[in-house]
This record gives C-alpha cells, sequence and structure tokens, in this order.
C-alpha cells in the first residue's frame, strides 16, 4: 500500500499583469522558498524524498481501501473563536426568530423578526393554523 503524501501548493499570484521576466523571477523565488522550507521540515522530522521512480512506481487508479470518515462541520471558519462566534450569533438569530414566530402566533402583527429571517405566513386569526392532512386509511 502506497504512504501518504502531502503536496505542496503555491500561493495564487497576484502579479498576472507583470512582465513575464519580473513574473517569472517572482515565481522562481516563491519555488525556491518552498523548496528550502521543505528541505529544513525534511531535516527536522528525518523524511526524505521520494523520488521520482517511487513516484512512477505508483498505480494512479489506486483506491485506498478504507477512508477516515468525520461528519461535516457546520460551518468553516479560520480558527476555533471564529466557528464559536459564529454558534453564539446563530444561536441569538434562532432564538429571537423563535421568539418574534410566538409572538405572531399569539395576533402580534407587528413581531419583529431578524434581519435576515423569513417570516412565517400570517393567518387570519391567532391559532388558526392548518392540521396537517389526514393520512388515506390503510387496506
Amino acid at each position: 500500500m502506497p504512504r501518504s503524501r502531502r503536496l505542496l501548493s503555491l500561493p495564487y499570484p497576484v502579479g498576472l499583469t507583470w512582465h513575464p521576466k519580473i513574473y517569472r523571477a517572482r515565481i522562481a523565488k516563491m519555488v525556491e522558498s518552498l523548496e528550502a522550507e521543505a528541505a529544513r521540515n525534511r531535516e527536522r522530522t528525518g523524511a526524505s524524498v521520494v523520488g521520482v521512480k517511487a513516484i512512477l512506481a505508483c498505480d494512479p487508479l489506486h483506491r485506498p481501501s478504507y477512508l477516515a470518515r468525520s461528519p461535516a462541520s457546520r460551518v468553516h471558519a479560520a480558527t476555533k473563536a471564529a466557528r464559536k462566534a459564529f454558534h453564539e450569533i446563530y444561536a441569538a438569530f434562532v432564538g429571537a426568530f423563535r421568539e418574534a414566530s410566538e409572538r405572531l402566533r399569539r395576533g402580534d402583527r407587528n413581531a419583529s423578526f431578524p434581519t435576515g429571517s423569513f417570516p412565517p405566513a400570517y393567518l387570519s386569526s391567532p391559532g388558526s393554523y392548518p392540521s396537517p392532512p389526514a393520512l388515506p386509511p390503510r387496506s
């Protein structure tokens, strides 16, 4: 079974309007910087370069026999603090929506819903929400 490998990705170059000579020089400098960082990491961890033969020996259609799976995050954030802030703000939003919805159910037509929400349709009198349709009898 092949070992896992980490690929480096270059940051997206912003100087697409630069003269080609300057652009190539800046890209070459970024590549040199990344290569030097990778060499320092290999030296620190004792890892080795895989090499061309090992890469060419890998089956490009290989499928792992097991994939580590975990539930998707409800929100993707750069930091734990940002994720926590989102959850707090969302909880406040849901609370405000539920409170306004309850006020509307009691007949308060001026119930204020949070910005960005879609209030439920207003029915003519409080408590006059339609019943769900009856299920057909079992045969």
